[in-house]
């Protein structure tokens, strides 16, 4: 139950960012009756196929009400959506360089460079992720004439301080 509850927060908030497609909507819909779980929109959404986002959209959204998950503001989607990520990389269920690209993601489609002041995400507390969101390309880039090797004693370095700046955000901010 408590996963099926986070997996359609986590729809819900993708939906608002413009961030998942019609077909998967009809997924979740989908899982929701092999579960059981019905009301009338589930089950139109859920078994009409070939469904445009015009569509879906209102049906996803009567689903959710059904449900009792309410629809976050474009604010609450990037929380939603910044604690699972962060927190995914402090718990170690993905790569720090994988949960980075979801967390630059999310910054990029929320256009979080226009809230910040100082540091390229720190209107969500993110600037030292974001940093080493960069920091990685530059240690992944190859200069024309350099040797072909990645500095993997770096990029190990740089994994743990995404990792521990992870952990610090989820004792801050939650996960």
């Amino acid at each position: 139950m408590a996963k099926r509850s986070q997996d359609l927060k986590l729809a819900a908030a993708r939906y608002v960012l413009g961030n998942v497609a019609s077909e998967e909507l009809a997924r979740v819909a989908d899982t929701l009756l092999t579960e059981g779980v019905y009301s009338s929109a589930i089950g139109e959404f859920g078994t009409t196929r070939g469904l445009v986002m015009a569509e879906a959209g209102p049906l996803f959204e009567q689903a959710l009400r059904d449900l009792n998950v309410d629809v976050p503001s474009p604010e609450e989607a990037v929380w939603v959506l910044l604690r699972y990520h962060i927190g995914r990389i402090a718990y170690a269920e993905v790569s720090p360089r994988e949960g980075l690209q979801s967390v630059f993601a999310i910054y990029d489609r929320a256009h979080l460079h226009e809230q910040s002041g100082t540091y390229a995400g720190d209107s969500h507390g993110i600037e030292q992720l974001i940093a080493a969101y960069w920091e990685y390309d530059c240690l992944h880039a190859r200069p024309v004439g350099e040797s072909l090797e990645t500095d993997l004693e770096a990029i190990r370095a740089l994994d743990d301080t995404v990792v521990r700046a992870a952990t610090e955000w989820v004792g801050e901010h939650g996960a």
